[in-house]
């Protein structure tokens, strides 16, 4: 299968680092769709997705935000063995309101997984 889509929600806590910082809970509902590409003994993907989130508080470290509720895109890049049950993989988020209300300080989140499926 090439193409499929994957539906789930994630519920982050993230620690900002730097002056007067904080934790911040994050509950994300991301509809995403994933195309994946076989290649010899490996199956490379690309995953894009967007969705909302509500965040504990209206600040991620020094942004200040004028809502908790948010939308957030992201796009992702893997590489999984041919049975999929291990992935390496980057993911980019991006979080903001879409400008409903000012301040809209947008945040970019960037990360590595790794994803073992037994």
């Amino acid at each position: 299968e090439m193409l499929r889509s994957l539906v789930g929600s994630e519920m982050c806590i993230r620690d900002s680092s730097g002056p007067g910082a904080s934790a911040l809970t994050e509950l994300t509902f991301i509809p995403k769709v994933q195309y994946a590409l076989p290649y010899r003994n490996l199956r490379w993907d690309i995953t894009v997705g967007v969705g909302i989130s509500l965040l504990s508080k209206s600040s991620i470290g020094s942004r200040v935000k004028s809502t908790n509720f948010q939308f957030s895109d992201e796009i992702g890049f893997g590489v999984s063995d041919a049975n999929d049950k291990l992935r390496l993989g980057f993911t980019y988020r991006h979080i903001s309101n879409l400008g409903i209300s000012l301040p809209n300080n947008g945040v970019d989140f960037k990360g590595l997984t790794l994803t073992y499926k037994p």
